[in-house]
């Protein structure tokens, strides 16, 4: 698998050379490219109008639309009484509810309008990996995997769309170099703080992301300044240190072997990537790292802190900050403590083990033998896809399987990134920088719950799929097809699979709580 993302990253063209983005950049993508595009859009618009009334669950829908109607009468989150998340998504909420009424559907219809606004988002990254009707192809990939499973308009979903932004802005910024979109990253990752907390983790991606992008941009200096070299790569690497000591914090009560394994593992993969290409570059200068540094972490510190300050203005105008930190900080600790779930053990990694060692083979084999490999890999899937909606058994299967998808890319992608910079002279072009990218915001966004570790996964689809089409095979056309028929039958899940998930959610929990009572 390694050496299949080292292939499909070293099948594009280096051109780091910055150019002129803007409109007329997007008018000039072609009129192919704009047809797939509302073509996409249109079909993604009306699949999700059909599933939006869809799916009612009353503590999330009562609590949602009681903060909002809190909110439109007066009162001020955390202070006159218990906000679930930040607060921002009840301001907007409310602001709905003034004019569209106050009604549960009302919330929803907000959500849509952010769900349309991000369905373009994903096929223009999509388009910056593969060609435009591959991105179309995948956008509805993305799009069937989302908001048409659980159309609720919790606080998750508007996570997803945020860091989504973001990550297309830091897109433009690889080919613009301009500070506009890295205050553009921020801005996206500043309002998603203000829907839910685990914006952080979106923010810490970015971090790991900038320090990458620094890493050849410092600039080369003399002999004698390889110790204020080395005093910037202390700094680096305590900066990393403490963040993977943060990380192990927040599991250290509830931690398995799996656990660390999904949560802990890619994370550290990454890091030692970072750590490794610090090393080989310790000959920079301290003044000229930093300068490199700081000339992209203000605009993104800048455009993260602007909707935070507006934020804060009501809560120091009524002396209420100590309730606020009071309810953004501590109680959240509290509930994630009690609701914590853990991973599926690493047994269930096999199937998708199995599935990365077929495709490193499939690479290699040609004649006959691809040919038959095709046939019974797409033979597996359709089985999986008639079965699924009806065996239990087949559908946990794949939902557990689902989980190391994440971590098993981040893993592998960061190898392989080392391994080409490695034989390359560790030059990291545009595609290198694009793949990192994908890699850490995507496996920082899935530290917030399984829920929203399926939700990100279209991030890592678009790096796998844009693999899969650099491999110019009939196994990996058969896969791609094979998969989005998959997602698309089953996902939204038949009303038996629905049935039998929420029985096995109940069953887990009723179990969870009678061995805490009874311990």
């Amino acid at each position: 698998m390694t050496a299949g993302l080292q292939s499909q990253v070293a099948g594009y063209e280096s051109n780091n050379a910055p150019v002129q983005w803007g409109w007329a950049h997007l008018l000039h993508q072609g009129l192919r490219w704009w047809l797939i595009l509302i073509v996409v859009w249109g079909i993604s618009g009306i699949y999700e109008g059909r599933h939006l009334k869809r799916g009612w669950v009353p503590h999330d829908e009562g609590a949602f639309a009681q903060s909002a109607d809190r909110v439109l009468h007066g009162e001020l989150p955390h202070r006159d009484y218990t906000e679930v998340y930040t607060g921002g998504l009840s301001y907007l909420n409310a602001f709905a509810f003034r004019f569209l009424g106050e009604s549960f559907a009302t919330t929803r219809i907000v959500l849509f309008v952010f769900f349309l606004a991000w369905v373009p988002a994903v096929y223009w990254i999509a388009s910056k990996l593969a060609p435009d009707w591959v991105a179309g192809g995948v956008t509805l990939l993305a799009v069937v995997w989302s908001l048409p499973n659980y159309s609720a308009a919790v606080p998750s979903w508007y996570n997803l769309f945020f860091a989504t932004f973001g990550t297309a802005a830091l897109f433009a910024y690889l080919e613009d170099r301009k500070w506009k979109w890295l205050f553009l990253a921020g801005l996206s990752g500043g309002l998603s703080f203000l829907v839910k907390t685990v914006a952080l983790f979106y923010a810490a991606g970015i971090f790991l992301f900038l320090l990458y992008l620094e890493q050849r941009s410092g600039g080369e200096s003399a002999a004698d300044d390889k110790r204020s070299g080395a005093i910037y790569s202390a700094f680096v690497a305590g900066s990393l240190l403490v963040l993977l000591v943060g990380l192990l914090l927040l599991i250290q009560k509830r931690g398995s072997l799996q656990a660390y394994v999904s949560f802990i593992v890619p994370v550290f993969a990454l890091v030692a990537l970072l750590i490794s290409r610090e090393m080989r570059t310790r000959g920079h200068t301290f003044r000229g790292h930093f300068a490199s540094l700081t000339r992209m972490l203000a605009p993104f510190s800048a455009g993260l802190g602007v909707p935070l300050a507006i934020f804060l203005i009501p809560y120091i105008r009524g002396h209420a900050l100590g309730s606020l930190f009071q309810g953004i900080f501590v109680l959240p600790i509290i509930r994630v403590t009690g609701a914590f779930e853990a991973p599926p053990k690493l047994i269930t990694a096999l199937p998708e083990l199995i599935l990365a060692g077929i495709l490193a083979v499939s690479v290699r084999v040609r004649g006959i033998a691809r040919w038959l490999l095709t046939l019974a890999v797409a033979a597996l899937f359709i089985y999986l896809l008639r079965t699924s909606a009806t065996n239990a058994s087949h559908y946990q299967m794949v939902w557990n399987a689902a989980w190391w998808v994440i971590p098993t890319l981040v893993i592998f992608g960061a190898g392989a990134l080392g391994s080409r910079e490695s034989a390359r002279g560790d030059r990291a072009d545009i595609p290198s920088q694009q793949v990192f990218l994908l890699l850490s915001v995507t496996r920082f966004a899935a530290w917030c719950s399984f829920r929203s570790l399926r939700r990100s996964i279209f991030a890592m689809r678009l790096l796998l799929l844009s693999w899969l089409w650099r491999e110019s095979s009939g196994f990996s056309r058969a896969f791609r097809v094979s998969c989005s028929l998959c997602s698309m039958s089953d996902f939204p899940p038949s009303p038996f699979s629905v049935s039998r998930l929420r029985s096995f959610m109940i069953c887990e929990l009723t179990s969870s709580r009678t061995h805490r009572r009874r311990g």
